[in-house]
């Protein structure tokens, strides 16, 4: 399936090319694949893959000022932005570092605080760019600022299931930015 943005001339005369398909205005076609994995890596490592990543966003706090004989309106000052922690599930990962990461500070409290990444990739990206450096291909990518692991799952263990263990992360974080290119 093809997705079109904006149509142009030739495309609003006629609803779709010969093959039925539709294309963006710059005539390159976009794929809409279902399904992502993210990458996380901690530092300069990549340490783990999820299929499901939640809790990406940010909302900015604001205060409401009354002005004295202003009886028509408040004045709307903008606050801080709030981050809600990243929860990553269905997660696979042959490293000890996420829980090594997990339990530091587990006596004394002296969590370690890292920046985190993670990349957003399709599959389609995946194999095709193998053999490149870590974040080619990806769709998008994220950067946590001093972020620690606040909650760390794993699935209940059956010898007679043939599903893959299934790890859950999340991690709270003190700021959230989109990388770009």
């Amino acid at each position: 399936m093809k997705l079109i943005e904006t149509p142009t001339k030739a495309q609003a005369s006629s609803s779709a090319n010969g093959a039925g398909e539709r294309t963006t205005v710059d005539a390159s076609p976009v794929h809409l694949t279902p399904s992502y994995l993210f990458y996380v890596k901690l530092g300069s490592l990549e340490v783990a893959m999820f299929t499901e990543c939640s809790g990406i966003g940010a909302k900015r706090g604001f205060e409401q000022v009354r002005e004295g004989g202003v009886n028509d309106h408040a004045h709307i000052l903008p606050g801080p932005l709030e981050y809600a922690n990243i929860v990553l599930k269905r997660g696979l990962s042959l490293s000890s570092a996420l829980w090594d990461w997990f339990q530091a500070g587990k006596f004394d409290f002296n969590v370690q605080r890292q920046d985190v990444t993670i990349y957003q990739y399709t599959p389609e990206l995946i194999a095709s760019s193998s053999g490149s450096q870590p974040g080619a291909g990806a769709v998008k990518t994220w950067s946590l600022a001093r972020a620690f692991p606040v909650s760390w799952k794993l699935s209940d263990l059956n010898s007679g299931s043939s599903s893959l263990v299934i790890e859950t992360l999340e991690i709270a974080h003190e700021g959230l930015s989109l990388i770009k290119g």
